[in-house]
């Protein structure tokens, strides 16, 4: 895959890209990023990051 493709963008700015081969880059609003394998954890992740910025 030549350009990750979005997957998810939240109200607060948080994003899922995929990046092909299983591998999914989750970032924040301000751009802080990881890499997670496989769609789930992605979403596990991305879910914990806006937990995180309610509180």
């Amino acid at each position: 895959m030549a350009y990750p493709s979005r997957i998810c963008l939240t109200s607060r700015g948080s994003t899922i890209d995929a990046l092909g081969g299983g591998q999914y880059k989750v970032c924040d609003q301000s751009q802080s990023c990881t890499v997670k394998e496989g769609l789930w954890a992605a979403y596990e992740s991305l879910r914990e990051l806006e937990q995180r910025r309610v509180r």
